[in-house]
């Protein structure tokens, strides 16, 4: 490769990828922790009704 020449972006995210690759299980729990946290305080300010509404639609209808 010569200097100058443009690097595609999927490389660039492949090897940015590949380096975080190892701390991926140390961030799932701050996700899911975001995500109890997001559900308790944000969501538990419009109630029952729109909490059931956005499961809904999220997931889908109960089969």
């Amino acid at each position: 490769m010569r200097f100058g020449a443009p690097i595609p972006l999927f490389a660039v995210l492949e090897n940015w990828l590949d380096r975080e690759r190892d701390q991926l299980p140390l961030w799932l729990p701050v996700g899911i922790g975001f995500g109890v946290a997001f559900w308790q305080f944000c969501l538990g300010r419009i109630g029952n009704v729109m909490r059931f509404l956005i499961v809904f639609w999220v997931f889908g209808a109960p089969i």
